[in-house]
C-alpha cells in the first residue's frame, strides 16, 4: 500500500550505484512490518514509471555475536527509513565481478543484509496482485551483490515486482566446522529469511505472496536448486528458475574429496582461535574484525592444501538446511515448488579459457584437461579417461588451429560444469514434475566485444534479462536486434514467473513444450530479428552431454570397481564401446529433429 507521494525540493544528490535524484525527483512510501520506508520513482521506456526500494533491512546486521549465527529478525524503526540508494556489498575480496556490472562500485560492509524491490506503476494492474520474482546473484559465493542489475525494465515490462537480496559471502556466509556447533550455510539461511520476509511484507508493495518465483544465476543458481529441497524453503516460493547451475553441479556441494572444514582449521589457526571444541572457535573467531579477515584471504582461502585442492566456501550437508545431497534426495524427498525452468548460455566458459595459459599457442592437452576437470577426483593410475576426453572434443581436422582449440578447451569445461549437470537435472526433476521447461540462450549480438570466440559467455543472457538493451551499459553496445532479444526474453520469463509455464505474447512462435527425459524439448533463443530468435529444439548438445551424463561415468565406474584390473586390450574396447554409444547419440538426436520438423509441418 502507498503511503504517501511527494517531490523533492532540495538540489540535485548524486547517491552510490550512479543514481542522481533531483529537485523533481518524486518519492513515496510503503509500509513493512518492521516500519516505513521511503523510496522514489524512477522513469524508464518511455516515462513509463516504476518505484525503487533500495536496501531495505531483511534481517538483523551479522555482525558481532550474530556472525556465524542464523540470521535474525530486523530491529523496527519509528522514522520513516529512506530506501533511495544501492546497500554495501556483503564483504567480498575481489571486485571484478561487480565491476562487470557496476564499474566503479567497491563499497561492502558486514552489515549487508539487505534486498532492493522494483514496483511498476501500471494503468489496470490490480493491486497486491502482481507477481512476484525474487533474484539470487551468482559469484561462487565469493562475490557480487544484489545492485549489480536494477530490475526497472524487467518489473516494467513483464508487470511483476522483482526482488533482489544480499546474503552473506565467502567465510561469513560458508565457513563451516561440519557438524553441529558450527554447521555453515549462513547464505543460505539469508536466502531463506529473505524468502520469509518477502512473504510477510510483499503485500505492501503490491505484490502476492502466494505467486513468488524465487531465480538464481551460477552459484545464486544452484543455490537456489539447493531451496527445492530444504524443509527451511518450503512454502516459501511458487515456481522455480536456475540460469546456468544446478543443485546437482559439481560447485553446488560439498562431496568427497572436496574437505571444507580444513578452511575452518587453517583460519582458526590463523587467528590463535584453533580449538577442539568448535563452539570456541567460533566464539574466538567473531571476535576478529571483518576488514582483517577480507584482507588475509589471500592467507587463508588460496592457501595449497595438502588434502586437496578442491577446497572453497561452499555449501554442506548440514541437517539443518539441507539434510543430503540433492541427487540422494532426487527420488524420495518432497520438493518445494510446482514449475521448474532451467537453461544454459551457449558458450558458458569462454570468459575463462584465457586463464589457462596464453591464449596465442593454445593447444588442446591432457595437462590442461586434468587441470580444469579432473584434479583430485579422477586418480592419476588412470590417465586413459582424459585420453577420452581429448578423443571426443580435440579438433582433428584442425590441430594447429589455436581458435578450434580455444573453442574446444572451453567446450569440455562449459559440457561438463554446467551443460551436462542442467540436462541431467531437468531430466531427473521432469520424473517427479511434469512442468519442467529447459532453454538455450544463443543470440550473440552483432556489437558483441571482442574476440568473436567468446561467443555467448556466462551470464550474457542476464544483461537480457534485465534489459540492459534499453537502458544501455558502460561496457556494451547495443542495436534493435539486441532490444528485440531482450524484450523476447523479458517476455518468456514473465510469462513463466505468473503462470508457471514460459510463453510469447508479443511474438507469434510455438508453444514451449514440457521438457522430460525422452523428448529433452527446449526453447533456443537466437537469431537477430523477430520471426527467427526463437525456435524450439530437442535434446541440447545430445552427443556431449550423453559423454558426460553416461559414457564416461561408466567407464569410470568400471574402471574403479574392485572386480575389474583393466589392461589395454579392456581400454581399447570399452572406448569403442563409449564411443558407439556417442555415435548412436547422435544417430537419435539426428531422427529426433526430423520428428520434430515433421511435426511443424
Amino acid at each position: 500500500m502507498v503511503l504517501h507521494a511527494s517531490v523533492s525540493l532540495v538540489l540535485c544528490v548524486w547517491l552510490t550505484g550512479s543514481i542522481v535524484l533531483c529537485d523533481s525527483t518524486e518519492f513515496v512510501v510503503r509500509e513493512t512490518v518492521y516500519g516505513n520506508v521511503r523510496g522514489y520513482v524512477h522513469s524508464v521506456l518511455d516515462n513509463i514509471t516504476v518505484e525503487r526500494f533500495l536496501g531495505i533491512p531483511y534481517a538483523a546486521p551479522p555482525t558481532g555475536n550474530l556472525r556465524f549465527e542464523n540470521p535474525q529478525d530486523p530491529e523496527s524503526w519509528a522514522d520513516i527509513l529512506n530506501t533511495t540508494q544501492l546497500p554495501p556489498a556483503c564483504p567480498q575480496t575481489h571486485w571484478e565481478y561487480v565491476i562487470e556490472h557496476v564499474p566503479g562500485f567497491n563499497y561492502h560492509d558486514e552489515d549487508c543484509l539487505y534486498l532492493n524491490i522494483y514496483v511498476p506503476r501500471t494503468p489496470g494492474s490490480t493491486v497486491d496482485d502482481l507477481a512476484v520474482l525474487v533474484y539470487v546473484h551468482g559469484g561462487s559465493n565469493l562475490q557480487g551483490m544484489a545492485g549489480m542489475f536494477h530490475g526497472d525494465v524487467l518489473a516494467a515490462l513483464g508487470n511483476i515486482v522483482v526482488v533482489a537480496v544480499n546474503y552473506r559471502l565467502g567465510a561469513f556466509g560458508f565457513l563451516t566446522g561440519q557438524n553441529a556447533d558450527f554447521p555453515g550455510n549462513y547464505g543460505l539461511l539469508d536466502q531463506s529469511f529473505a524468502l520469509q520476509w518477502v512473504q510477510k511484507n510483499i503485500r505492501f508493495f503490491d505484490g502476492n505472496p502466494a505467486k513468488v518465483t524465487v531465480q538464481g544465476h551460477s552459484s545464486g543458481s544452484s543455490d537456489v536448486g539447493l531451496h527445492i529441497f530444504s524443509p527451511k524453503s518450503k512454502d516459501l516460493f511458487r515456481y522455480v528458475i536456475m540460469q546456468s547451475g544446478v543443485p546437482t553441479a559439481s560447485f553446488s556441494i560439498a562431496r568427497p574429496p572436496r574437505k571444507p572444514e580444513i578452511v575452518l582449521t587453517t583460519i582458526a589457526e590463523h587467528y590463535g582461535c584453533l580449538f577442539s571444541d568448535k563452539k570456541r572457535i567460533k566464539q574466538c573467531l567473531k571476535n576478529v574484525d571483518w576488514k582483517t579477515i577480507i584482507d588475509d584471504h589471500s592467507i587463508i582461502y588460496e592457501t595449497e592444501y595438502p588434502a586437496t585442492r578442491l577446497v572453497s566456501y561452499i555449501p554442506v550437508v548440514d541437517h539443518v538446511f539441507i539434510s543430503d545431497t540433492p541427487e540422494n534426495l532426487m527420488d524420495k524427498w518432497p520438493l518445494n515448488g510446482e514449475a521448474f525452468m532451467t537453461g544454459v548460455t551457449k558458450d558458458e566458459c569462454s570468459v575463462w579459457a584465457k586463464s589457462y595459459g596464453d591464449l596465442n599457442i593454445m593447444e588442446l592437452t591432457a595437462e590442461k584437461v586434468k587441470r580444469v576437470i579432473f584434479e583430485g577426483v579422477v586418480p592419476e593410475v588412470f590417465p586413459q579417461l582424459i585420453d577420452f576426453v581429448l578423443k571426443v572434443y580435440k579438433p582433428s581436422s584442425e590441430l594447429t588451429n589455436v581458435t578450434a582449440n580455444i573453442v574446444a578447451f572451453y567446450s569440455i569445461m562449459s559440457d561438463s560444469v554446467f551443460v551436462a549437470p542442467a540436462v541431467d537435472f531437468a531430466s531427473q526433476i521432469s520424473r517427479r514434475n511434469r512442468n519442467t521447461y529447459f532453454y538455450t540462450f544463443e543470440y550473440q549480438s552483432p556489437v558483441s566485444p571482442p574476440p568473436s570466440w567468446l561467443g555467448v559467455p556466462h551470464g550474457r543472457d542476464l544483461f537480457y534479462l534485465f534489459g540492459c538493451p534499453f537502458t544501455g551499459h558502460p561496457l556494451y553496445n547495443y542495436t534493435d536486434d539486441d532490444r528485440r532479444v531482450s524484450s523476447i526474453v523479458i517476455d518468456m520469463w514473465s510469462n513463466f514467473i505468473k503462470h508457471g509455464t514460459p510463453s510469447f505474447s508479443s511474438i507469434v512462435a510455438e508453444p514451449i513444450p514440457r521438457f522430460t527425459e525422452k523428448d529433452q524439448f527446449y526453447v533456443k533463443i537466437s537469431g537477430y530479428n523477430q520471426t527467427s530468435a526463437v525456435s524450439i529444439s530437442t535434446r541440447p548438445r545430445a552427443r556431449h552431454v550423453m559423454f558426460w551424463n553416461y559414457v564416461l561415468p561408466w567407464i569410470r565406474n568400471l574402471r574403479e570397481s574392485k572386480y575389474t584390473k583393466m589392461g589395454t586390450l579392456t581400454f581399447v574396447f570399452i572406448s569403442l564401446t563409449g564411443f558407439l554409444l556417442v555415435v548412436l547419440a547422435s544417430v537419435v538426436l539426428y531422427y529426433n529433429r526430423r520428428r520434430l520438423k515433421r511435426c511443424r509441418n
